[in-house]
């Protein structure tokens, strides 16, 4: 009786790391992000608008100049856009498995992506200040103050979970 061959299975060396859904979502939420930033904001702000950073008061001290730095708004703009597109499109490369020499590009997707997440920050407060100055040290102070109780309900939601109690009035009580 003659044997069959059996087809052998691939290997984890040719198993390759398709994204997940949540890198996914991220991917084209980056996407559509960074068309929108490259579309609407030539045609929303000025286009020789200047948005000054400032660093407060104690950089001045220190400095002994001013140390509010110049960003140009619109090319601040295009840039990060672009950088949100190249993100994105790198997201849905199928990236090989972690332990092949192609794991690099599996860690380089997730740190772009979490690169551009911060880097939402620093664009919405330029493009919010266009053609003004804003104090960075003033809106993290401010934010930091401002966050810290919610931060504190999450994290009375999430003990009181752990231990097996759903509590639902977190928010009530703070």
């Amino acid at each position: 009786m003659a044997t069959v061959a059996q087809p052998t299975p691939l290997t984890r060396s040719h198993e390759r790391r398709l994204p997940n859904v949540r890198t996914i979502v991220f991917a084209v939420f980056f996407i559509i992000a960074g068309l929108l930033l490259i579309a609407l904001t030539p045609t929303l702000i000025a286009a020789d608008a200047i948005t000054g950073v400032n660093f407060g008061q104690n950089m001045e001290a220190l400095l002994g100049t001013d140390p509010t730095l110049p960003v140009p708004t619109i090319p601040f703009a295009v840039v990060v856009g672009l950088v949100y597109i190249v993100t994105g499109i790198i997201a849905f490369v199928p990236a090989a498995a972690r332990r092949e020499p192609y794991a690099a590009l599996y860690y380089t997707r997730q740190t772009l992506l979490i690169g551009s997440g911060i880097l939402i920050i620093p664009t919405v407060l330029i493009l919010a200040a266009a053609n003004n100055d804003f104090n960075l040290a003033v809106m993290l102070r401010a934010s930091l103050r401002l966050a810290t109780p919610i931060i504190l309900g999450a994290m009375a939601g999430i003990w009181t979970e752990r231990s097996g109690v759903v509590n639902i009035a977190i928010e009530g009580m703070m």
